[in-house]
């Protein structure tokens, strides 16, 4: 599977859309002030390849031009989780 990445992809609607590509979904679990903390939920009896985990979390910034800059990092990083696939959950 290929993941095209634009930098105009800095939202977290845009996390959700790229991480259905693989029928996983994204929840918002905790928050201070304008960081909150997402996660990358893989399918049931699923797990990343990378990290061997069924969460894997990203932190999602502000809207302010630091916030931009580190959000565009946070999206590259959940493209390369999804990028690396899915394994099926040991027994």
């Amino acid at each position: 599977m290929v993941v095209a990445i634009t930098t105009s992809m800095r939202s977290k609607k845009d996390i959700a859309r790229l991480a259905g590509t693989v029928g996983a979904t994204v929840e918002e679990d905790a928050g201070i002030r304008t960081l909150r903390c997402l996660q990358l939920v893989a399918p049931a009896g699923m797990v990343w390849v990378d990290g061997r985990s069924r969460c894997i979390r990203l932190n999602w910034a502000g809207g302010s031009a630091q916030a931009a800059n580190h959000n565009e990092a946070e999206y590259r990083l959940a493209a390369e989780i999804i990028r690396c696939g899915l394994a099926p959950m040991d027994a």
